[in-house]
């Protein structure tokens, strides 16, 4: 069995990662004003999926939350993952990125997130636990939904 340590470090990760879409989506808003709301709701979901997160962490330390120990991920990818966050951060000050090419990084990241499913490496017999793993996978599908019709518009003819 996976030390839970290991897996409370996954999820402080997942948090992060979480809180560093919520940064990108504020910096976004303040280099397309014209954009600056669909921005800051994208910006106010992530911060409501790191809190999600963090009440999933909360429930792993009390053990009420079980790991599905066949479906383990790397922490490294979930790293990786971070450093190219934090990588379109920071190309977000330095270059002058186009709304399109930012919904375009945007819906990128948050395939990348669904991709990868890391909700469905916990299981547990709660159903609020279910529950708040279904609320994360569905925010993060309306958020590409909503990316996509951004692009579409943004580099439309």
């Amino acid at each position: 069995m996976t030390d839970r340590r290991w897996w409370l470090k996954l999820l402080t990760l997942m948090r992060q990662q979480e809180e560093k879409m919520q940064e990108l989506y504020r910096t976004y808003a303040q280099l397309f004003p014209g954009h600056a709301a669909a921005w800051q709701r994208l910006s106010a979901t992530e911060m409501e999926h790191a809190d999600w997160v963090s009440i999933l962490q909360t429930k792993l330390q009390e053990g009420s939350v079980h790991i599905d120990e066949g479906r383990l991920p790397l922490i490294t990818a979930y790293e990786s993952a971070q450093r190219e966050v934090d990588r379109e951060i920071a190309r977000a000050g330095d270059t002058e990125l186009t709304p399109a090419q930012a919904f375009s990084t945007a819906l990128r990241l948050e395939k990348s997130l669904l991709e990868s499913e890391l909700f469905s490496f916990f299981a547990g017999d709660s159903r609020p636990l279910q529950e708040l793993l279904k609320y994360l996978k569905r925010g993060t599908e309306q958020h590409i939904k909503e990316l996509e019709q951004f692009v579409e518009t943004e580099t439309a003819p």
